[in-house]
């Protein structure tokens, strides 16, 4: 009897050591069980909102019919962003802009030419840039005559390149409306560091007894010139 209990406990025991899982077997489901994240912690967004979330727009549709533009505009726009997943930053550079002296026509564009301003921030990338404009005295008919000439100049820095590029030709050509006639002929000046390419050149040019009026009547026709670095190209130096 003795001798058929311990059979059979040695039986068990050895039935228990075949079947127990190895030891790494069960470290390893322990560490990845307890270490996988939980979805609902990082999904910031709900299934449910994710089906209620707010349909893309067609851009050219929302154009004709939210703000007139001419058929021929909108699709040019769309033909680089064809939709919009919120129509509520549109709205408001447009309706900006709108208030801010541009015309339909020179709104049409500056969105045909630079589409991704509809999506756009109004505070942080617009209104600095037109704040500029208007803080250096010129009125809101010349910024929207300006910018829809040339509307890239919306893509630059307010601080770091429009103030400094407005200021140095404002010193050059000695008044706005000198300031303004070249930038209606080229927004170029605006998108580089005038003093570091134009403002060179104009030194050397005034170096070999060429006056302020000669050196203005150059300006708008060899801008590209004059804006070269100094010494680099065009044989300034």
């Amino acid at each position: 009897m003795n001798k058929r209990l311990i059979s059979l406990s040695f039986s068990l025991r050895s039935s228990v050591q075949v079947h127990r899982p190895p030891l790494y077997h069960s470290i390893s489901i322990l560490f990845y069980s307890s270490s996988k994240p939980k979805r609902s912690k990082f999904n910031f967004v709900s299934k449910d909102r994710r089906s209620k979330s707010t349909p893309k727009v067609a851009v050219a549709e929302y154009l004709i019919n939210q703000h007139q533009f001419s058929p021929e505009a909108a699709l040019k726009a769309s033909s680089s962003i064809a939709f919009l997943k919120n129509t509520a930053e549109a709205d408001s550079v447009l309706s900006f802009l709108k208030e801010s002296g541009f015309s339909k026509t020179q709104l049409e564009e500056v969105v045909k030419r630079i589409p991704r301003i509809l999506r756009a921030n109004l505070d942080t990338a617009i209104k600095p840039k037109i704040k500029i404009f208007q803080d250096s005295g010129f009125s809101n008919s010349d910024i929207a005559d300006v910018i829809s000439s040339d509307p890239w100049i919306l893509r630059r820095s307010a601080d770091n390149r429009l103030g400094p590029a407005i200021l140095a030709l404002k010193n050059i050509l000695g008044s706005n409306a000198g300031v303004l006639k070249v930038l209606k002929l080229s927004g170029w000046y605006l998108k580089y560091d005038l003093e570091k390419t134009m403002i060179p050149n104009i030194e050397v040019l005034k170096s070999l007894g060429i006056s302020s009026s000669q050196i203005f009547n150059y300006i708008c026709p060899f801008s590209q010139i004059l804006s070269a670095y100094a010494g680099e190209h065009y044989g300034f130096c």
